[in-house]
């Protein structure tokens, strides 16, 4: 009898306290970062250059879906600008790495405080211009981490600081990428 009175009692409790109000507001945002990158390469970024590092530039987008809990999951893409050189040969040979993400984002955002990662490939574009182009486009996988923080501006427009780290294992590059979030929120149902 006391197991019974104890399991009734330990249900009512479970009922009781699923019962609690849910917040029910989905947001759908988009958000771009414009950003300056600094690369840092485990190999010479060309044969007898002794440069592993590089500076560069891009553009990040993303579309995230909010359902109203820590989790939220998106879409990430954008282009960036890794690296540029201009070869020691009789023909300035130039040399251009630039990369595309397309990765699923997932991300956890409690208040104004967001971490999250990236995880998908790059299209790693490769551009050769020695009097004549040659240029190669190569998918790898890769990894974006990021933490960001949000002030609002306005209802549905929100600005603030982010740190991106981008890791392409297969040629060994760690990108660090220092910016600013400007984020829109276009639909909230």
């Amino acid at each position: 009898m006391k197991i019974i009175l104890f399991i009734l009692l330990n249900i009512g409790n479970v009922q009781l306290l699923s019962q609690t109000n849910v917040d029910t507001v989905y947001n759908v945002d988009i958000t771009a970062t414009p950003c300056p990158i600094v690369s840092f390469f485990s190999d010479e970024r060309y044969p007898e250059s002794n440069k592993y590092n590089s500076f560069g530039g891009g553009l990040f987008v993303r579309g995230m879906w909010h359902p109203g809990r820590l989790l939220s999951v998106g879409i990430l893409t954008g282009y960036i600008f890794i690296a540029s050189d201009i070869l020691k040969d009789a023909n300035n040979t130039s040399a251009q790495l630039t990369a595309i993400p397309v990765q699923i984002d997932l991300s956890m955002q409690k208040h104004e405080l967001e971490v999250g990662v990236g995880l998908g490939s790059y299209l790693l574009i490769s551009r050769i211009d020695n009097g004549m182009v040659a240029s190669s486009v190569r998918s790898e996988l890769a990894m974006t981490v990021f933490g960001s923080y949000f002030f609002t501006m306005s209802e549905n427009i929100f600005i603030g600081p982010v740190l991106k780290v981008n890791y392409l294992p297969y040629r060994g590059v760690v990108s660090i990428i220092p910016s600013i979030n400007l984020c829109f929120n276009i639909c909230r149902y």
